[in-house]
């Protein structure tokens, strides 16, 4: 299985918005699923810039980026791609 990769903005807004729980993700995976997910911390991706600060944190997984996320709506999110939902 290709490893899913998550990118969660570390930019200041962001990472007070909530994107420094998101780090957190490692944490709260099952064991089965640690090896198939790869967690980065990315610069500034510039969205509050284009979309607004109210829409972070930002995250980017596989290549699909997401507004407003959650520990538990990554979880979720992760889960689902890992599942084949």
């Amino acid at each position: 299985m290709k490893k899913i990769k998550v990118q969660i903005c570390s930019g200041t807004t962001c990472f007070v918005m909530g994107g420094s729980e998101l780090l957190l993700l490692p944490d709260i995976l099952p064991d089965e699923m640690k090896d198939s997910v790869e967690i980065e911390a990315i610069n500034c991706m510039d969205k509050c810039r284009n979309c607004g600060e109210e829409k972070s944190p930002f995250v980017i997984v596989n290549g699909k980026s997401l507004e407003k996320v959650t520990l538990n709506s990554l979880f979720e999110t992760v889960q689902k791609i890992y599942q084949g939902i």
